[in-house]
């Protein structure tokens, strides 16, 4: 072992992220409808998934069916997933 040597390290600190996660994806029934709880998270996005639904005309909610959008730069998501699920089952 020799003696007198020495590592450095530099360390750095910066502000987190206060993104929650990079992309909300909800689910949309047909007819456009938001799944449960849908309306609660759309909140979040200050009701981006309603506006990004009412611009989007060929969106209809079909099993399968994305809509993909990106979210203003402040908010909690960097990305809105829309997801068609179709019909419900009765």
């Amino acid at each position: 072992m020799r003696r007198g040597t020495f590592m450095t390290f530099d360390i750095t600190f910066s502000k987190t992220s206060k993104k929650k996660a990079e992309a909300l994806v909800l689910c949309v029934g047909a007819a456009k409808a938001l799944a449960v709880g849908g309306e609660t998270l759309d909140k979040e996005t200050r009701s981006f998934a309603e506006r990004a639904l009412e611009k989007s005309p060929s969106f209809k909610g079909k099993a399968g069916q994305t809509l993909v959008s990106l979210l203003p730069a402040k908010a909690s998501y960097d990305r809105l997933i829309l997801l068609g699920v179709g019909e419900a089952e009765k």
